[in-house]
Order: structure tokens, then C-alpha cells, then sequence
């Protein structure tokens, strides 16, 4: 582990490395500009309509999802978590040439992926629970990047995966599932 930084900072880190030496573009082992220009929350922003961050002209807001079953929002993306995803999905949509991206039969695999532990515990904690809980935030978001000055105004509304399917019991983390889990980024994400 890096030195003075957090074990999911270091996975990222690591995840980074490992893109280089696959040989991928640079540019194309990054998050989009506007990603980098303005970030998402780095803490949960709590229970508000709509949460913004501008740089300049440059604002993003994101507005959560909504959960039909239990008629309440599923919550901002927030941390190192949806960070680590968005450079993982940018980088194998780019790998693949595809928007359907699949995630694997079981947690578990998709988990040592991306670098986590599938083992480290359980409860609201554990990498397994904090990774399905920053998925589903973050695939169920809106998210807007808006370019204003006094001129001219341009925004662009986008959903990260507005279709998939995430059929994963975090009991049986050894053990595929029936079907493979799976999202599909949308086209204006992967254009991004």
C-alpha cells in the first residue's frame, strides 16, 4: 500500500497502473473532462432535491433516483466508491467498444475487479455493501453538466446506466448467480 493513502484510494491507484501497462490511450484511461472540472460529492449531501458544484462557468448537478418500492430517493453517489466505478466503466466500455457492460455472475467477481476485498466483513461498512449501495446511486442518478456565462448558456442531462439488471446475493459470494449481472451505460454517458 501507498503510503498516507486510504486502501481505496490505493486500489485506485493501482487500478490506474494497471490501465497503463494494458496499453489504453491515455485520454482514454480517464473520466470525461467535465468529470474532472467539476466532481461528484465527496460527502453524502444528505436529503435535498438537487446537489451542484461549479468551477468557473462550469456547474455539475445531480439529482438522485428515485426507489418505487419504497417510495423515497436512493440517495446522492458520493466518495471514492462512484469514482472508482466511472473510471472502471469509462475504461472498459473504451476496452470493449461497447455500452453493455457485464459485471460478472456474482458480487464477488465483479468486486475483485475493481480491486475490493469480497471478504472484508459485513454490514453497512463492509466493501460488498457500500459498492451495490454507490452502484445504485450512482446508475439511478441524473446528472446535468451546464456551461453558462453571460452569452450563452448549454447543459446536457445524462443517466450513467439507465438500464441493467444487478441480480447479485451478497450471501453467496462464492457462488455465480442464475443470470450475470450487467448495465448499460447510456449513449449520451459513452459519448462523454
Amino acid at each position: 500500500m501507498t503510503k498516507n493513502l486510504s486502501p481505496i484510494k490505493d486500489r485506485l491507484l493501482d487500478f490506474a497502473v494497471q490501465v497503463q501497462e494494458y496499453g489504453y490511450e491515455p485520454e482514454k484511461a480517464f473520466v470525461s473532462r467535465e468529470m474532472v472540472q467539476a466532481t461528484l460529492p465527496h460527502k453524502n449531501p444528505g436529503d435535498i432535491p438537487a446537489w451542484s458544484r461549479k468551477n468557473g462557468n462550469y456547474a455539475l448537478t445531480i439529482q438522485p433516483g428515485w426507489d418505487t418500492w419504497n417510495s423515497q430517493s436512493v440517495g446522492y453517489p458520493y466518495g471514492t466508491i462512484p469514482r472508482l466505478l466511472i473510471f472502471w466503466l469509462t475504461t472498459e466500455a473504451l476496452r470493449t467498444g461497447d455500452r453493455c457492460l457485464e459485471l460478472g455472475g456474482h458480487l464477488a467477481e465483479f468486486m475483485q475487479k475493481l480491486g475490493l476485498n469480497p471478504r472484508n466483513g459485513s454490514g453497512k461498512r463492509s466493501d460488498s455493501y457500500r459498492l451495490r449501495d454507490q452502484m445504485q446511486r450512482l446508475f439511478r442518478a441524473k446528472i446535468t453538466f451546464e456551461y453558462r456565462d453571460e452569452k450563452q448558456q448549454s447543459w446536457h442531462d445524462l443517466q450513467v446506466a439507465p438500464k441493467g439488471m444487478m441480480w447479485w446475493d451478497a450471501n453467496m459470494l462464492g457462488n455465480a448467480d442464475i443470470w450475470e449481472s450487467y448495465i448499460e451505460l447510456g449513449e449520451e454517458f459513452s459519448k462523454r
